[in-house]
């Protein structure tokens, strides 16, 4: 990889029914001025116009290569990705995201100057369902990552598009959590010993709310509330935490729970909300999941879901 001109990317986009944006951001891609990249995108699942469109591009242009399975999940959609990508970075868009047209070039400098670190972390802008846009921080420097990704007061979102990895050794996807599962990414890979992490103030991504992936099998309230407290069990005891970080996680599960609680109340009423706030607190009384008065507003929260339940 020394002495390269210009690093490769391979481009990892998961879809799912959202043709548009797909073809928004594949077309974006293909406009840049970068030739060492190729973009793999995985069709997971969709009833849509998507499968249609990659057959054609796919035809048309030799960057692109498409990958069509049955509905797994963008984990399972991005382990796919990871497999088959052969360049020397791996970068993860979502297909209803957008990127600068100098991403490639930014990315191409900061790895050559920085002898070819294992991550490199930029930032970002989050545009929300109002269109109002926000910062996404990058980390604040290249030590204490995992208290920055843990420490609520520290705020660094686990945001696997805002990261370009080495494609060498990287540990997968857990298939199996439903929610945090770029939590859980970032701390199976930046915690390993002996890797390099750079981080630059670039803002070469932009995130766009969709209400359609905040809100799916919204409905299946219950299933939701298990799978988020397992995947909030699987981090809380991750290796890498200390006890103060481990309750770091917990008081992020119990924001959640609370907060999709609120959700459920304004949209379906009290009797429904009570029903699931005593699955949600079962959920996290089982897991032994409880905030610590080091984080006093989830701990204030976990007895108000508690007081509701009741």
């Amino acid at each position: 990889m020394k002495g390269k001109e210009n690093t490769s990317f391979s481009i990892i986009i998961p879809t799912y029914n959202n043709y548009t944006s797909l073809h928004n951001i594949v077309s974006k891609l293909l406009t840049i001025p970068y030739d060492n990249f190729n973009i793999i995108i995985i069709n997971d699942g969709s009833n849509d116009a998507t499968e249609q469109y990659l057959s054609k591009i796919h035809n048309h242009n030799k960057k692109v290569i498409v990958f069509n399975q049955e509905n797994l999940g963008v984990s399972a959609a991005r382990n796919t990705g990871i497999r088959n990508a052969d360049n020397d970075y791996i970068i993860f868009i979502d297909d209803d995201d957008d990127v600068t047209v100098n991403i490639f070039n930014v990315l191409n400098k900061a790895i050559i100057e920085n002898n070819y670190p294992d991550f490199i972390r930029y930032s970002g802008i989050r545009i929300d369902k109002n269109g109002g846009k926000t910062s996404i921080k990058g980390f604040e420097s290249n030590v204490d990552i995992i208290e920055q990704i843990t420490n609520p007061k520290r705020h660094i979102d686990c945001y696997t598009p805002l990261l370009a990895i080495k494609n060498k050794n990287i540990k997968k996807f857990r298939e199996d959590l439903k929610y945090l599962e770029d939590d859980v990414f970032y701390l199976d890979n930046l915690s390993r010993k002996s890797i390099r992490i750079v981080t630059i103030p670039n803002k070469l991504y932009t995130y766009r709310y969709n209400e359609a992936s905040k809100t799916k099998n919204i409905n299946n309230y219950e299933q939701n509330f298990n799978d988020l407290v397992k995947s909030g069990e699987t981090m809380m005891r991750h290796r890498a935490l200390t006890r103060r970080q481990s309750f770091y996680t917990q008081s992020k599960i119990c924001n959640l729970i609370f907060w999709k609680t609120r959700i459920i109340l304004a949209q379906n009423g009290t009797k429904k909300a009570r029903k699931l706030a005593k699955i949600g607190y079962k959920n996290l009384k089982d897991a032994k999941i409880k905030p610590s008065i080091i984080t006093p507003k989830s701990l204030l929260k976990y007895y108000l879901i508690k007081l509701f339940a009741l």
